[in-house]
């Protein structure tokens, strides 16, 4: 008897994309917190929902990092539209959240590595008439609101996608063309 896919999500966004996602997170898990600071605050977020969750989850991963993929993940949306799922973003967003809250993000002397972008999602967050009304209806703590300043450690070759034909061809497959 055939089986009855009339039901069926045609197309299985969870996992489109394993298997590229699960390589990306096998290079970052190599290559340890640098990978992380240098390459998990600039995923796309069509394709590595998965693993920007992973990253924000990760152990090793920077504060600068979980704040850069906090303020990237629509806080605005999420606190303007109480209730409403936002997919990946609202788990990402509350692992953020708690971990921060306890101090379990590490590296805190390194700096954002995009704080003007950074700066912007914080000032559209606190400038947005909704969230302004509401208060701070997601519990940001304070030092949520101010980028993460330090220095910017050095970029190993092997984390520029440009010299490292293994981290290009992930990324390519994730559909992310990066040059140095």
């Amino acid at each position: 008897m055939a089986e009855d896919t009339a039901d069926a999500d045609p197309f299985d966004f969870e996992n489109l994309y394993a298997k590229e996602n699960d390589a990306l997170q096998a290079f970052l898990s190599e290559h340890g917190a640098l990978a992380l600071y240098h390459l998990g605050g600039s995923l796309n977020w069509d394709f590595c929902d998965r693993t920007i969750l992973w990253v924000v989850q990760n152990p090793d991963c920077p504060k600068a990092t979980a704040s850069r993929i906090f303020w990237q993940s629509g806080a605005e949306f999420r606190a303007t539209n109480p209730g409403e799922s936002y997919g990946r973003a609202n788990e990402i967003m509350d692992t953020v959240l708690r971990r921060w809250k306890v101090g379990e993000y590490r590296h805190e002397d390194w700096a954002d590595p995009e704080p003007d972008m950074t700066r912007y999602e914080i000032d559209y967050y606190r400038n947005s008439e909704g969230v302004h009304a509401a208060g701070n209806p997601l519990g940001i703590p304070d030092d949520l609101f101010i980028v993460v300043e330090g220095t910017i450690p050095p970029r190993p070759a092997v984390l520029h996608p440009g010299q490292n034909a293994e981290l290009d061809a992930i990324l390519l497959d994730l559909g992310m063309f990066y040059r140095d």
